[in-house]
């Protein structure tokens, strides 16, 4: 079985490289992740600019950085390092912040993996509310899981699934739910720096009070790992119906 492991914290990740020690046990893995950080840039890709790449070492399995945003690496392993031979599975992970509820449009993690599922692979983003080392395990054994269980076949085709756990070694039982629609409350911090030149830092933070219950956004913070299935057909199928009774001809 061969895994692409992916990211949007960049290759010099610990997390990254957790899970890829942890996968490589137990199946092919190929890591191809961005130089640089790339959080929040969602699916934008290199279009007019080169793609460049280099082999790194430290990883139990071979690595690449590539200068480019999460999808870029998603494509460029795809389309040119792994056109020959496919990947079964890609992974995406694991996202130092949880990628619940409206982040899904935002994450440079989940968009990795939404560009896997454009190719018809499965496709994964995992994501943490908090990164420490003492909060590995579990996921690290759900991820295990799934490989060795082959339940990436589960992954209906044009959709790939979000799954976040909570910051806690001991999570409650997974819950398949849907997103949360909760908006940001978002703002702009003013600073001035040494020149004397303003600048503004965007700052945000989701009304707890305002989840839906049993969303994703409802679920984790009361301790669960949650798995979203996402799928790429965006359209309103039911505003489709209605305007189709208000605007066609015919009406």
């Amino acid at each position: 079985m061969k895994i692409l492991l992916t990211n949007d914290d960049g290759i010099n990740s610990n997390a990254l490289l957790c899970l890829a020690t942890e996968i490589s046990k137990i199946a092919q893995v190929i890591v191809v992740a961005p130089r640089n950080e790339q959080s929040g840039v969602s699916n934008a890709f290199s279009y007019y600019r080169p793609i460049q790449f280099q082999k790194v070492d430290g990883f139990p399995c071979e690595a690449y950085w590539l200068e480019g945003t999460p999808g870029d690496c998603v494509k460029f392993a795809v389309c040119k390092l792994m056109a020959d031979s496919l990947p079964d599975l890609i992974i995406s992970g694991i996202n130092n912040g949880e990628n619940s509820g409206i982040s899904v449009i935002y994450s440079g993690t989940i968009a990795a993996a939404r560009e896997g599922a454009t190719w018809d692979i499965p496709s994964i983003a995992i994501s943490m509310q908090k990164l420490r080392d003492d909060l590995y395990a579990p996921c690290l054994e759900w991820v295990s899981q799934v490989v060795q269980k082959q339940l990436h076949k589960e992954i209906s085709p044009q959709i790939c699934w979000s799954v976040n756990f909570p910051a806690t070694a001991e999570p409650k039982e997974m819950k398949i739910c849907p997103m949360d629609t909760t908006m940001f409350e978002d703002k702009y911090i003013t600073h001035t720096n040494p020149r004397g030149i303003e600048d503004f830092w965007l700052v945000g933070r989701k009304d707890r009070s305002s989840f839906k219950t049993e969303s994703d956004d409802w679920w984790l913070y009361q301790g669960h790992p949650t798995l979203t299935p996402l799928q790429l057909d965006q359209s309103s199928h039911s505003e489709i119906n209605r305007l189709q009774k208000i605007l066609s001809p015919n009406s």
